[in-house]
């Protein structure tokens, strides 16, 4: 389900950069910014490059479906998924230009949905973006631990992917009558 988020997203924010320069080329990618082997992919090259940084659940609590009342179903997963943009272009101006761009993109669209996003798999309620902001030391912390040298980037939350696998976890009896019972003492 992650990757399903990610990648609509990602190839989302690509179509609406490929409007903007008129270009047919790819110019987003989702990818780590190295490889296994700790060297910079060739893929990534003079793209945008979408890289999955943490993952948290967020708070949820039981949920009854009221079209099935005799069924308790799994609560939704809501999940927070951080992600950092990277301009790994050759020219200085001209990350910062693809991040400006970027920057505009999720402004005018914080919200997707199936309806709204091709590709997006229905059971996502809805997912929402927004940008973080990282102070030196954590920013500093993050680059270190991806392994790698500091490029020009952006770093969103993707908060409240909600979705709900159909699994019951339990029939609950339904009520077909009552009966009152009056004893004499």
């Amino acid at each position: 389900m992650i990757q399903n988020a990610l990648s609509s997203i990602t190839k989302d924010l690509d179509n609406f950069i490929k409007g903007k320069f008129s270009v047919q080329e790819s110019k987003v990618v989702l990818n780590g910014l190295v490889d296994n082997s700790g060297q910079f992919p060739i893929e990534n090259q003079d793209k945008l490059v979408v890289t999955f940084t943490s993952l948290r659940q967020e708070a949820f609590s039981t949920n009854y479906s009221p079209a099935r009342r005799q069924e308790r179903l799994n609560a939704p997963v809501n999940l927070g998924v951080n992600v950092l943009i990277s301009a790994c272009f050759n020219q200085y101006e001209e990350s910062l230009r693809y991040l400006s761009l970027v920057f505009n993109f999720f402004q005018g669209k914080p919200l997707f949905t199936s309806a709204n996003t091709p590709g997006l798999n229905p059971a996502f309620e809805n997912i929402t973006i927004e940008a973080l902001d990282l102070n030196q030391s954590e920013l500093n912390a993050l680059w270190a631990r991806i392994g790698t040298h500091y490029r020009p980037s952006l770093y969103y939350k993707i908060r409240m992917i909600s979705t709900r696998e159909e699994i019951m976890l339990e029939r609950i009896p339904a009520i077909t009558g009552a009966s009152i019972k009056i004893s004499n003492k």
